[in-house]
Formats: C-alpha cells, structure tokens, sequence
C-alpha cells in the first residue's frame, strides 16, 4: 500500500454493554477479545493505518493526512468550487433539468450485487 489509510472500526461501546451486543444489518456481533472494535483498530494501527483515538476524532485524522501529503508535494489540492444556485421552486428546477424528479420509493435497504 503505497497511500495512507485512515481508519475507523465501529463498535467500541461494546464494552459497556455486559452482554453480547449485535452491530448493524448485517449481524455483526461483539464477540472475544481478539473480535472486538478496540483490537481491530490496535491491528490497523500497527499495520500502518491511521487510526484516530475515537470516531469524533476521525474527521480530523483525514484532514491531517490530507495536509501531510499536501505538504509532501505528493497531492495538489484541488481549489473549492462554489455550487451553483438551484432555484426554490423544485418543479422549475426538475423542468431545468437541474434537478431530478423526485423518488416515489425510498429503501433503507441496499443491495450491491
């Protein structure tokens, strides 16, 4: 792996629960200690990774290996683009084609086959 990695593996409050605590959709349970969040992060951090000390600090570890590489020439920061206006009224923009129509269905659900 030639770019830094920044990581964070979900699921640390598993600790604080006394019994065994099932994460998300897809089952992911809290199991030994080798399983738990805490330990898959130590793992990503001595591969390498940067792995910030909680997920609140997650946003700024990305923002430190961004300046780094900035810093390091290896990366050309691209400069902010201000987004267009998109006007108040949804069926002008929709007519525009600024906008697309509105979904009828939403799922929470995703399916990436």
């Amino acid at each position: 792996i030639n770019k830094p990695v920044v990581a964070w593996v979900s699921g640390t409050c598993a600790t604080l629960f006394k019994s065994e605590v099932q994460f998300g959709h897809a089952g992911a349970k809290s199991g030994g200690e080798m399983e738990s969040a805490q330990a898959k992060n130590q793992a990503l951090r001595e591969a390498g990774a940067v792995v910030p000390t909680s997920y609140e600090a997650f946003e700024g570890a990305i923002k430190e290996a961004f300046e780094k590489l900035a810093e390091a020439g290896k990366i050309t920061p691209v400069k902010e683009v201000k987004p267009p206006q998109i006007p108040e009224d949804l069926n002008t923009a929709i007519k525009s084609g600024k906008v697309r129509a509105p979904t009828h269905i939403i799922s929470t659900i995703s399916d990436d086959r």
